[in-house]
């Protein structure tokens, strides 16, 4: 009988813990870089496909979708991405720069952390962890945990690109608001992605127009 109970237990441990993870939708909103890191470095230095951006990442459990809306810089220019993916199993595939496998590692109200597999046009493969927040600060125990997620994965510590104290990074960003986000999400012209767009008062997107230097390390 106490066998039987124990592996009740354990049973509607592992099913709230799934759904809890499964519930992806909470963790939509606005996201910016921390940390990355890859194995192979090139991908995520300047001029590389994963030197992006992020601004916001919509996950829509219903329909089993994600789109993030990120900018980069190519050959000096300032370009806006949004990028949508199907969820498969316990990973989004994603077009982009190849195809990706994006993957939650782990999550709460202020920090995000992802892996993601991909295998570009030549068929070589990345793997990268992220690092995603919403403020200024990064608690010590959150900063281990991702160190941990990329001594997990097998990547080199010195492959971890810190977004948070790269002027020049900030100082692109700025730019990049300036003179493509502000102008692209404010347009009357534009048409705008209404399920990345809430209308709002308190929604990211004004906070980005009213805060355009809310960056970590600016």
């Amino acid at each position: 009988m106490k066998a039987l109970l124990c592996s009740l237990v354990l049973g509607l441990l592992v099913a709230s813990q799934g759904e809890a993870h499964g519930e992806n939708s909470q963790f939509t909103g606005r996201w910016l870089n921390y940390y990355t890191a890859a194995n192979n470095i090139e991908k995520i230095t300047e001029g590389g496909p994963f030197y992006a951006f992020m601004r916001y990442i919509e996950f829509d459990e219903e329909n089993g979708t994600i789109v993030m809306h990120f900018y980069v810089k190519e050959n000096g220019e300032c370009l806006e991405k949004y990028v949508s993916g199907t969820k498969e199993g316990n990973f989004y595939a994603v077009d982009y720069a190849g195809h990706s496998e994006f993957q939650l590692i782990s999550g709460d109200e202020n920090t995000l952390l992802t892996h993601t597999v991909n295998v570009d046009e030549h068929g070589k493969e990345t793997e990268l962890v992220q690092f995603f927040g919403t403020g200024n600060n990064v608690e010590s125990q959150d900063k281990e945990e991702y160190y941990n997620a990329v001594r997990e994965k097998g990547i080199p510590e010195e492959n971890i690109v810190n977004f948070i104290d790269i002027e020049p990074v900030n100082a692109f960003q700025r730019h990049c608001l300036k003179h493509a986000f502000v102008i692209y999400s404010y347009s009357e012209d534009v048409p705008k992605k209404e399920s990345l767009r809430p209308d709002t008062s308190s929604s990211p997107w004004n906070q980005d127009q009213q805060h355009e230097d809310d960056f970590p390390g600016s």
